[in-house]
């Protein structure tokens, strides 16, 4: 993979289209892997935006100044608190999309259904809400897992720091697209609640889970009070046309892969490999 990601990267870096704006996010990534995104796009000439300015720059409120990059993660990692150091250095802003029950309970769900391999987290993700929650309930009881998720205390010290924005990420982190209206409100305006609730400050930014979503979902964050939503969509930023709501985020690998993170970053990998 690296091999390839080398070429692609170099492919890239000749013919592809270079992006002034680029949207990346991680889930856990290992510190070294981090900070070589960090490094390269500093080497690159873009400045570290964060989710303020991330906005102001898209809904037209402020002319981008210059190549920029807005680094976001996904669910609430442990792990990610091992970072604070590197975007320290860096002086990098982060935004951390975070689920609520993991924060609570410890784990995130797919680590319940991995327990019993790929098929079953593949198979839970095609589940009604109803049968997802009704046989995730027997995974957890059958499985204890060591902690993977930021503990309430380290949430509220990671939220404190300046660098740091904390964002919503749902209840559960479900498949939204399979959930009926009911619980898709809930999952969106409780994680809300709940979050400024814990950080006491405001929650106005989401990321959809699994990057699933539809017209329904877009409403819906909408009426929830959310100003902007970030989705997996490996594309490059059009500022003044891209729509606050399915904003497109690169994902980075959780650890080596340099070459092939930055071919993502370049656009090239997502046309060649398409999973």
């Amino acid at each position: 993979r690296e091999l390839l990601g080398f070429t692609l990267y170099e492919l890239g870096r000749l013919f592809g289209k270079k992006s002034d704006f680029l949207s990346i996010y991680f889930h856990d990534p290992q510190p070294e892997t981090f900070e070589y995104i960090l490094a390269w796009c500093r080497k690159k000439n873009y400045r570290f935006i964060d989710i303020h300015e991330c906005y102001d720059i898209l809904s037209g409120k402020t002319r981008q100044n210059g190549k920029v990059v807005f680094i976001s993660f996904d669910d609430g990692w442990r792990s990610n608190l091992s970072l604070i150091p590197i975007i320290k250095k860096y002086q990098s802003p982060i935004t951390i999309f975070v689920s609520i029950d993991p924060i609570i309970s410890g784990n995130f769900w797919w680590e319940y259904a991995l327990e019993r391999g790929t098929q079953t987290r593949d198979r839970l993700k095609l589940m009604s809400y109803k049968d997802f929650v009704s046989e995730l309930s027997v995974l957890k009881k059958d499985y204890s897992l060591e902690r993977s998720a930021m503990t309430q205390q380290e949430l509220i010290k990671i939220s404190s720091h300046p660098l740091v924005s904390i964002q919503s990420h749902t209840m559960t982190h479900p498949i939204l697209v399979n959930c009926d209206d009911d619980i898709l409100e809930y999952e969106l305006k409780k994680s809300k609640g709940c979050l400024e609730n814990i950080i006491n400050k405001e929650v106005d930014a989401f990321s959809y889970p699994n990057g699933d979503f539809a017209d329904r979902e877009i409403e819906a964050v909408k009426k929830a009070g959310y100003r902007m939503a970030f989705t997996t969509q490996p594309l490059q930023i059009n500022v003044g046309k891209t729509n606050l709501y399915t904003i497109p985020r690169m994902a980075m690998n959780t650890n080596g892969s340099n070459y092939e993170n930055l071919s993502k970053i370049l656009g090239v990998w997502q046309n060649v490999i398409k999973k």
